[in-house]
């Protein structure tokens, strides 16, 4: 259960990490010493207002979020969640939004008698070395009793599924090696594929095809990258996860 603490306990990490989160502190509108909170902070590469405007259309949400089987507009700002659940079970609720300030942030509650009550709210900032956007996205909710409540828990806070790592061996702030070995972590299958403009450097040598990575040299013509993605997707797990 989420405990009464100060935003400082969580500091910048995101939500999934903080160790004792609040709603409170992350604005949200339950406050509640019993609601559960999870979040995600993401950089994506895109304008800030593009993504506002695709989140704000509440029926994009199931084309990214894996476990939302639909999200019906209704009238006065409130829409209908339908969200799927273990066993075919499916769990279903009327939310309201209670802010919304274009291109910065929008925010909505489930309404009074719904079976679950919860909150959320998306953030969109510019990132600080100006590509993309950082966008955070908190949920706060009151967990049922029981199994239902056990299974509400991993609706939200189920990972989504990645098939594919593609990037640059040289990146501001981090690097491709160290990326991938901190999304590993988490998936030791999950298949990479780097690209470098100077594929017989010591770095290359030392960190990816030394290790068995799949290499796509700069410049590459686009028929190149689908097919290095191609045969890429197509190895083995087993042989993917033995790289890491």
């Amino acid at each position: 259960m989420a405990e009464p603490t100060s935003r400082t306990l969580g500091g910048d990490a995101p939500l999934t990490t903080a160790r004792k989160p609040d709603p409170t502190a992350e604005g949200l509108d339950r406050a509640e010493e019993d609601f559960e909170l999870v979040g995600r902070t993401v950089t994506i590469n895109r304008p800030r207002q593009e993504l506002y405007e695709f989140w704000r259309e509440f029926r994009n949400l199931p084309l990214f979020m894996e476990n939302i089987e639909s999200v019906t507009l209704l009238e006065g700002g409130r829409s209908h969640w339908i969200v799927r659940g273990p066993a075919g079970s499916d769990f279903e609720w009327d939310s309201m939004i209670t802010e919304d300030v274009p291109g910065e942030l929008i925010a909505w509650r489930s309404v009074e008698d719904a079976r679950i009550q919860n909150s959320g709210r998306v953030e969109f900032r510019d990132s600080a070395n100006g590509r993309g956007t950082i966008v955070s996205v908190t949920i706060a909710y009151d967990p049922p009793a029981g199994k239902l409540g056990k299974a509400f828990a991993k609706i939200f806070r189920r990972e989504p599924k990645i098939d594919l790592l593609f990037t640059d061996v040289v990146m501001p702030g981090t690097t491709g090696p160290e990326l991938a070995d901190m999304l590993r972590q988490a998936d030791p299958g999950l298949r990479v594929l780097f690209t470098a403009g100077m594929p017989d450097s010591p770095l290359i040598r030392t960190c990816i095809t030394g290790n068995g990575f799949d290499l796509l040299p700069k410049p590459f013509l686009p028929a190149q990258l689908i097919a290095k993605v191609t045969e890429a997707l197509e190895r083995p797990l087993e042989r993917a996860a033995a790289n890491a």
